[in-house]
């Protein structure tokens, strides 16, 4: 469990985008940045496990916990350094993407997951050799 020593904002998208998840950045104790949602609701659970059930078949996401504040929880995820949020570029020149397979795996576990909340938003990248988890 990471314990959280504040929450900062609430995450603002491009302009009318609506996260429906309410996600917020919070600061670890651990002094990382954390994408947190879910207070207390199932949110939480879905967002952890979701993120380890995909790490488990080899998919890379960012390291996902439980977290808590004030009595609190949240499903988090680690912020990924230097992350690329508009992906769309590179797909359209898919040999730029080192693991395109990997696009193809997320819709399989998506939809083994059930998870309807994908969407060009929640697609991360990062330059070669920038994140390793």
């Amino acid at each position: 469990m990471i314990r959280l020593a504040t929450i900062e904002a609430p995450v603002i998208g491009e302009p009318g985008k609506v996260f429906s998840t309410a996600p917020e950045v919070a600061i670890g104790e651990d002094g990382k940045t954390y994408y947190i949602k879910g207070r207390n609701n199932p949110t939480a659970f879905s967002e952890v496990a979701g993120c380890r059930l995909a790490s488990a078949v080899g998919l890379r996401v960012p390291a996902a916990s439980v977290c808590a504040l004030n009595g609190e929880l949240y499903g988090g995820v680690e912020s990924v350094p230097k992350a690329q949020r508009n992906i769309r570029p590179w797909l359209r020149e898919l040999r730029r993407i080192n693991n395109p397979a990997d696009l193809f795996s997320v819709i399989a576990v998506d939809t083994w997951l059930a998870n309807d909340d994908r969407n060009m938003g929640n697609l991360v990248g990062s330059s070669l050799g920038e994140w390793q988890n």
